[in-house]
């Protein structure tokens, strides 16, 4: 029986299937991740400030396609709230990612202190972060995705993950 194992961003995997962001928007099943077989968990999108997502109805079936239309705009507790459920979660058995998005809220100008605020909350109980620049449910966030927009975010980002790994 061929090995599944696989090691990639520093951390040992059992295998390379897990739960991809938007599932565990709480970060409140980490455990049930675990237990049904997956080798990692992302948690989020999460984002700098509280915010409830678009208004509903923002998820519809598409039945001619047999597709799940999904319109939830980011809704998440912020991740100062994030931080105390993960806390409160203790060390996991497999990685945990997180997907950090802009709040609405943020002007694409202070994008960077954004993102790299949330990176650094969580910074101490996350394995493994992925920067999410392309939701088309957040007005203006894929203008992020080019020039000095994208290189401000990876920067700020990159300085902060440098400050946290020297502590």
């Amino acid at each position: 029986k061929k090995s599944l194992k696989i090691h990639c961003f520093g951390q040992d995997y059992d295998h390379p299937f897990g739960l991809a962001a938007g599932m565990d928007k709480k970060a409140e099943a980490l455990r049930g991740w675990e237990s049904i077989g997956l080798a990692f968990s992302e948690i989020g999108g999460v984002t700098m400030h509280e915010q409830g997502g678009n208004p509903k109805p923002r998820m519809f079936r598409h039945g001619a396609d047999r597709a799940l239309v999904n319109r939830m705009g980011f809704n998440n507790p912020g991740s100062e709230k994030i931080v105390t459920t993960l806390q409160k979660a203790g060390k996991q058995n497999i990685p945990v990612w997180a997907n950090l998005g802009k709040s609405k809220i943020t002007p694409l100008e202070e994008a960077r202190f954004d993102y790299s605020t949330s990176l650094k909350r969580m910074w101490p109980f996350v394995d493994v972060f992925v920067i999410n620049v392309s939701s088309p449910n957040t007005p203006g966030l894929r203008e992020l995705q080019h020039g000095d927009h994208l290189t401000g975010i990876l920067d700020s980002c990159i300085e902060v993950n440098q400050q946290c790994a020297d502590l």
